[in-house]
């Protein structure tokens, strides 16, 4: 993780603790469920956060140009996938939060199925 990501990280704990403090003294009888319910709410947001830098830290290297051998393969048929430029993914995370992923995309030239190869040939996400 880069020290950037460890920054903004870092920053999001920081603002959950404080936060959750704050909350609790505006809150004083507050029930021990709407305690976890706000707690999981305000620590979804590092989560997501964490799952964004985890993801991207462990994507491979670019694949786009790279000999046929060295690029993912198409799930279906096995060919080498084309890449097809970079573009934003966005998934759910717990309790509503978005992460957004930023890879290349690539296409079969054989069958035409796109994917958003993860960090081995077998490890895929498949566009709906």
């Amino acid at each position: 993780m880069e020290k950037n990501e460890q920054e903004k990280s870092q920053a999001i704990f920081d603002e959950v603790i404080t936060g959750m403090k704050e909350w609790r003294a505006s809150h004083p009888k507050a029930t021990i469920r709407e305690i976890e319910v706000e707690a999981r709410k305000r620590v979804s947001r590092l989560e997501a956060c964490l799952i964004e830098e985890s993801a991207l830290e462990g994507q491979t290297k670019a694949w786009a140009g790279k000999e046929p051998e060295e690029r993912p393969r198409c799930a279906n048929c096995g060919e080498p996938l084309v890449a097809r430029g970079k573009q934003k993914r966005r998934m759910q995370a717990t309790m509503g939060r978005v992460v957004e992923l930023e890879r290349t995309y690539g296409t079969c030239p054989q069958c035409g199925t796109g994917f958003f190869p993860w960090m081995r040939n077998e490890d895929y996400c498949r566009e709906a």
